[in-house]
């Protein structure tokens, strides 16, 4: 039954957070190609989000002491095979896309490390930029499934947003959450570690492409 109510904790914001509508930038896509052009664009390069490794253990242990296990285990598991933080490549190809659909360049600043999530924080560091492309790596988690003995799924979640450096205003962001809990096949934690977590490797960057093209037709408004 523990085991169950944890499911159910896990899947309700889960699901809460997939149905969440897109904030539309202020224009379409049309017109937001001609105000944005020559528009200098900066970017972040946030690190990567808390990796989770939960074990029908640790669940068992609760949030508290079983927390601090999934994030050790995550952490040990991130460090071992080398898992890659996705952000940098998903934020460099937004860029790519806005440079080639909506006319914006690249801002002379360097990407902006940062982990302040505050919009106006964010503006003040891209001072001399005209926008900042804001990706952030929420989380990504390995996890039990719970009516499956044995079987494990991949979860990652990623925040985009679109900051006006002079306003400080967000004009558009867009959270992404994908997860292979519903796919037909789950493989055991064994299987996604193996070959230093090759399969967990790539079903991680599946996710971030799959919120990539989320980003660009929901937040940036084009298709290809």
């Amino acid at each position: 039954m523990k085991f169950l109510m944890r499911a159910v904790l896990l899947v309700l914001p889960l699901c809460q957070a997939v149905t969440q509508a897109a904030t539309p930038p202020p224009e379409s896509a049309a017109d937001l190609a001609k105000s944005w052009q020559g528009k200098s664009v900066a970017l972040t390069a946030r690190p990567m989000g808390r990796f989770m490794a939960w074990t029908r253990v640790n669940m068992a242990l609760g949030m508290l002491g079983g927390g601090a296990a999934a994030a050790a285990e995550g952490n040990h598991i991130v460090t071992a095979n080398a898992v890659e933080n996705q952000g940098p490549r998903i934020v460099q190809t937004l860029l790519s896309s806005a440079q080639k659909h909506l006319g914006v360049v690249a801002a002379s600043v360097t990407p902006l490390s940062l982990r302040a999530t505050d919009a106006a924080a964010v503006a003040h560091a891209a001072h001399g930029a005209d926008l900042v492309f804001d990706v952030q790596p929420l989380r990504e988690s390995l996890e039990p499934f719970v009516a499956k003995e044995g079987k494990y799924f991949v979860t990652s979640d990623v925040l985009f947003r679109i900051v006006e450096v002079a306003s400080g205003r967000v004009l558009a962001e867009k959270t992404c959450v994908r997860t292979t809990q519903v796919d037909p096949v789950l493989p055991s934690r064994e299987e996604w570690l193996a070959n230093q977590a090759e399969r967990l490797k790539a079903a991680l960057a599946a996710q971030a492409d799959s919120c990539l093209n989320t980003f660009e037709i929901q937040v940036l408004g084009f298709q290809d």
